[in-house]
């Protein structure tokens, strides 16, 4: 009688466990959706401390150089365990650092006129593009696997243009442009890995 109590304990633990388990497992799968977002948001975590870091250094009359900063050679600053490989996340930390860095340097006419904006606009672009592909290929992906027709200019992303913009990266009309190139590319690729997977 005496081991009732005992026994009842245990299942109790046991019962609470097992879902609790589960649930960690499932964010934390590899491709899981906090893992697909962790290239965006390290690239706008990066932007974001890059501007301030330009300003800052711009106000102060300082030589551009974004390389000797400690969240720059860091790179791994707002980075989560669900966000997959800590190494890709420093890539794309400082594409977005870089990128924000210069346009932040820009805002207060330091240095060589015309380059720095012109690293900003390319970092906007490529922002753009990157969002473009990813969309892209996971549709392509989807249909290559479906058996789908090639048609990445039906899928609805592609005709917005404008999925994940934010303001910062520049006119709306110049981030479509550049996202539906990536989309077309990625919905290449998709396509094709898709197909290949059915085989």
């Amino acid at each position: 009688m005496r081991m009732l109590p005992k026994i009842s304990l245990a299942l109790l633990l046991v019962t609470f466990a097992v879902p609790a388990a589960t649930l960690e497992a499932r964010q934390f799968r590899p491709g899981g959706v906090s893992e697909q977002m962790g290239p965006r948001a390290a690239r706008d975590e990066g932007y974001r401390r890059g501007v301030m870091a330009g300003e800052d250094h711009s106000r102060r009359s300082q030589p551009s150089n974004f390389q000797i900063l400690f969240d720059y050679r860091q790179g791994d600053f707002g980075y989560r365990p669900e966000f997959g490989d800590r190494n890709r996340y420093r890539v794309e930390f400082r594409i977005g650092f870089e990128a924000g860095y210069r346009e932040g340097y820009a805002r207060f006419g330091r240095g060589r006129p015309g380059r720095v904006d012109d690293w900003a606009d390319r970092g906007r672009r490529d922002f753009a593009a990157d969002n473009g592909f990813e969309d892209g290929y996971q549709e392509g992906l989807n249909d290559g696997r479906r058996n789908h027709r090639f048609d990445p200019i039906a899928e609805s992303r592609y005709r917005s243009g404008d999925h994940d913009y934010q303001r910062w990266y520049g006119p709306r009309e110049v981030y479509k442009i550049h996202y539906r190139e990536g989309f077309k590319a990625g919905y290449e690729r998709g396509y094709r890995d898709g197909r290949y997977d059915r085989r």
